[in-house]
């Protein structure tokens, strides 16, 4: 069983990755649409970006992007890299 965290966490970032092409989201677009509690997913995007998966642009048009360090190599089953991101108790 994962914990809540866990499972916000997974469900932002495959939101993110959706929606890539159309540019930075906003958190209360994310939370809204994945129906995630808004306080708790700013500190679970504070985690994910204090470990490089995300960025944020400030300003108009701005908002939350995947990291350029891409979510792909976190997520791959078997690479060490997801210890990192989800191992050091970032999303525990």
């Amino acid at each position: 069983m994962i914990s809540k965290k866990t499972k916000y966490g997974l469900k932002a970032l495959l939101y993110l990755a959706r929606q890539y092409e159309q540019g930075p989201v906003l958190i209360a677009d994310l939370a809204r649409d994945e129906r995630i509690p808004k306080k708790f997913l700013e500190a679970i995007l504070l985690s994910l970006k204090n470990n490089g998966m995300l960025h944020s642009k400030k300003g108009k048009g701005g908002g939350l992007l995947l990291g350029s360090s891409s979510a792909e190599h976190y997520l791959r089953p078997g690479d060490q890299g997801h210890g990192r991101a989800f191992g050091a108790g970032s999303l525990r």
